[in-house]
Order: C-alpha cells, then sequence, then structure tokens
C-alpha cells in the first residue's frame, strides 16, 4: 500500500476511532509513521521519500485536506448577521476549498534533499477530492457536560432539574450502544445470506476476507514474536498460514499475500535456526525480524518459484500446491522438534540440575548409555554418558538415584582415536593402556579433548561402534555449522 492507501486501511478498517484530543492523535501518527516506513522503506513506488519524518508530516497533510475537501460548510446551514442586523447569503460565506496546487505548495520543502514527486502529490489530492476518509473522531469529554449545562440551566425549577437528572441517566446509560454503533458505522460491512455454500459467490469469500485477513495476521505475529513456543501452537500458526496463503493466492490478493508469505519466510528462518547449533542464531526471534524487514527471503528460489506461479491465474492451483509443500516439510520438522525435546525434557528430568543444560534452545539429545572410564591411576569407574548435538557429559549416579554431572567437553575441539578397529578419527598416536585382554583392549577406544582426554570401555563390540559412529557424526555436524 502507498502512504494514501494505508493511512485509508488504518484510520477506517483497524477497529478504532481517532480521538480528538491533539496529543493522542500526534502519538497515532508517529506510530503509523514508524510502521509505514519500516514496511516500504526502499520501495520507491510505494515510499518515494528518505526520511521517516516526511511520512509524519504527509500524513497529517492527507487528514487536514480529508477535512478541508469535505467538511460541512459553516455558513450552508444559514445566514449570518452583518453589521447592521442585515444578513449575508450563504454564498458570500462559503468556504473556499484547497486547491490541487495549493496541496502541492505546501509540501515544498518538506524534504530537504529534493522535492517530494508532484505526480505522487497529485495522486494523492485525487484520491481524497474523489473518495472522503470516512473520519469518526470522539467528542471531548468537555462537549456533553457543557450541552447539558446550557439545557438544565434555562428554567430554576425542581421539575427541570429532575428532567436534567433524567436525561443524563439514560444517555449514560444508552452511551455505550452509541459508541458500538458509531464504530460499526465507520466500516462497510455488507451481509448476504448464503443458504448452499456451493452457489456462494466468489466476491462474497473476498469481501469476508478482506475484513477479517489483519486479526490472523496478527495471531500469527504473535506466536512468532515469542521466544519460546509451544510445539502445536506453532503447528496450528502453521495450518492458519496455510490457508491464508491459499486463500490469498485463489483470490488474487497480493498486498494479503505478500504479508502471510513473509511470515511463512520468517518460521521457515526461525525454525531453520534453532536448529543450528552456532552462537550466533541463539536469539532466532530478533534476527527474524531483520530478514524479513530486509526482504532477504525474496532472493530465495523458494520465494521466486512461489511468486512466479501466484503471479499468473493459469497456475494458481500450481502455486497452491507449492505452499502446501512447504507447509508439509515445516509439519514434519516441527513433530521431528517436539519429538526431540520431549526426548530432550526426559534425559534433563534425569541429570542433578539438568535445567542449566536446557538453557540452549539449539540442544538436542542424541544418546544416552554406560561405558567404563579408565582413570589415569588405572582405576576402571562406571559412567553415564550423555551425547548432545553439541557437547559430550559424563556423570555418576549418586545416592539420591540421580546422575550428578562430572564433566562436561564440548564437540568443536573433540577426536577420536580407535586403534583396534577401522572406525578411527583423529591422528593421535598416544600409547594404548594395558589390557587386561585382547578381548577387552578391542571394546576399548579414547576420547580426545583440551580439557581431558582419556580411554573408555563399551560393553560390547556394536556399542562401541554405536558410540563412534554417533559421537563422529556430531562432532562433524556441529563443526559443520
Amino acid at each position: 500500500m502507498n502512504i494514501d492507501q494505508g493511512l485509508r486501511h488504518f484510520l477506517t478498517s483497524c477497529g478504532f476511532r481517532l480521538p480528538g484530543e491533539a496529543q493522542r492523535v500526534d502519538r497515532i501518527m508517529c506510530t503509523f509513521a514508524q510502521c509505514f516506513w519500516e514496511d516500504n522503506d526502499g520501495d520507491n513506488q510505494l515510499c518515494p521519500f528518505r526520511e521517516q519524518d516526511t511520512v509524519y508530516i504527509l500524513a497529517f497533510a492527507i487528514i487536514m485536506l480529508n477535512t478541508d475537501l469535505h467538511k460541512t460548510d459553516s455558513g450552508s446551514h444559514g445566514g449570518a448577521r452583518s453589521g447592521r442586523g442585515g444578513v449575508l447569503s450563504s454564498s458570500k460565506k462559503s468556504r473556499k476549498k484547497m486547491t490541487k496546487q495549493e496541496f502541492i505548495n505546501n509540501l515544498r520543502g518538506v524534504e530537504d534533499s529534493e522535492e517530494i514527486p508532484k505526480e505522487f502529490l497529485s495522486g494523492i489530492y485525487e484520491s481524497i477530492a474523489n473518495h472522503e476518509i470516512a473520519l469518526h473522531t470522539l467528542l471531548s469529554a468537555a462537549q456533553q457536560p457543557q450541552q447539558e449545562q446550557r439545557r438544565g440551566g434555562r428554567n430554576n425549577d425542581q421539575g427541570n432539574q429532575h428532567n436534567v437528572h433524567t436525561s443524563k441517566s439514560v444517555t449514560k446509560g444508552v452511551k455505550p450502544a452509541q459508541e458500538l454503533l458509531r464504530g460499526m458505522a465507520v466500516h462497510e460491512y455488507p451481509f448476504w445470506v448464503c443458504r448452499d455454500e456451493s452457489e456462494m459467490p466468489l466476491e462474497y469469500v473476498k469481501i469476508a476476507f478482506r475484513a477479517t485477513w489483519h486479526h490472523f495476521h496478527s495471531i500469527v505475529n504473535t506466536v512468532l514474536d515469542s521466544p519460546q513456543t509451544d510445539p502445536p501452537i506453532r503447528l496450528a500458526c502453521l495450518i492458519l498460514l496455510r490457508y491464508t496463503i491459499g486463500c490469498s493466492i485463489f483470490l488474487d490478493m497480493s498486498v494479503e499475500r505478500e504479508a502471510f508469505v513473509s511470515q511463512l519466510a520468517r518460521l521457515k528462518y526461525i525454525m531453520k535456526r534453532e536448529r543450528s547449533n552456532h552462537r550466533q542464531y541463539n536469539n532466532p526471534v530478533q534476527t527474524s525480524k531483520k530478514y524479513v524487514m530486509e526482504g532477504r527471503y525474496k532472493t530465495e528460489e523458494w520465494y521466486i518459484t512461489l511468486e512466479g506461479f501466484a503471479s499468473s491465474r493459469e497456475t494458481t492451483m500450481r502455486a497452491i500446491e507449492e505452499v502446501y509443500r512447504h507447509v508439509k516439510t515445516l509439519r514434519m520438522a516441527i513433530q521431528a522438534h517436539s519429538r526431540t525435546t520431549k526426548s530432550m525434557n526426559r534425559v534433563l528430568r534425569k541429570i542433578r540440575n539438568g535445567d542449566m543444560l536446557s538453557q540452549n534452545a539449539s540442544r538436542a539429545f542424541i544418546c544416552e548409555g554406560d561405558l567404563v572410564k579408565r582413570c589415569r591411576g588405572g582405576r576402571d569407574v562406571t559412567y553415564r554418558f550423555f551425547l548432545f548435538s553439541d557437547q559430550l557429559v559424563y556423570a555418576h549416579r549418586s545416592t539420591q538415584r540421580d546422575f550428578k554431572v562430572h564433566a562436561e567437553l564440548p564437540l568443536d575441539v573433540m577426536s577420536l582415536n580407535d586403534p583396534y578397529g577401522t572406525n578411527t578419527t583423529g591422528s593421535n598416536n598416544r600409547t594404548t593402556p594395558n589390557a587386561n585382554s585382547n578381548n577387552m583392549a578391542s571394546l576399548m577406544f579414547q576420547i580426545n579433548h583440551p580439557r581431558k582426554s582419556f580411554w573408555v570401555v563399551a560393553p560390547d563390540m556394536d556399542a562401541k561402534a554405536r558410540w563412534i559412529k554417533d559421537i563422529s557424526a556430531a562432532v562433524a555436524k556441529f563443526t559443520r555449522t
């Protein structure tokens, strides 16, 4: 939307009426200017401005122009008395309305570097002149008491005072209903009775979607802005995006489609960063806002393909199928993440102070099991090893039947040494400690880390192979990200 369309939608379709107080109007216009600038900065067609203040000034100018062109003339309902008691004609008292050239001249010099294009301002003037913005402002609180005082001050008898009191009570009782009716009068909500859904005209569906889409958009935004969201809620938002994008494509509503597609792009970004273990992605909610605001998703292949299908009526169904395909992929990822989260919570309940390990939202649990650790003094101690996506933790069982962490070893600098098997990672040539038998030696492998390096013994060859495979894969994936 350009500034005329955006301001018109903001003042008539966002569920509020413009207040009468100047300070409140100023705050509302500041908020509108900020949001419009953040959404359209860089788009020379919709926002040919260099500063946010220009949007603020132009928004006020549009409201003043709308009031000037469409307000009732003060002298149209009766004459005004002349100095000698005569009456001036209404034609002499008629107000001169602002011309297009005056509107353009008033906005000259608003931007320091260059003027706003005259064609742009001319289009705004013609739009306001042909289609009034139906502003319904709130009356100030002082107006009604003043009217009541004038009405009650005519007579001082007790009966009239009682009537004034009754009138105040009735007015106070019907005021909520009046406010509701005035609020509904701002919007043009037609109603039709459709007895058969199969015969419902497409235009009716389009009107209903246009009147409600911003509510769905705000719901999804609320969920995406939350730092931690349960998988069922995220799944519900994904289903909502599936249907809203499909409807906007089928109904050929480009503004609504772009709004919901940007939310789908943001959800894809957040989920991708949550699966990553890199430190710079620890706050994907905030970085996703910048990602969408800068429009980086518009250069990605999936968006280009979707827009190509959605821009043509012949490929509408292909575009909807493309949306459903992306939604299906994200739904499977959310369900997998839900299973991982449940598994993670189950493991953390076993570990003392396990909540400390859940602070990293991207951390995922891989496997656990008992391994015998060969200490430096030659003593063998059984520990429970927990492998996560970013670190290896080993702990011993306490008298309280939980596991107390002994050490946490990050995977980014870890390597394995298996001199008795074919699965060998790392290049260490350390000597193997004396084993009681060749069978035990074949079950041993070495974990190398700058903090600690030690040998462990697996219960059998299958367990050893699984541990080496899982640790090696986790190290490779973590260092790759």
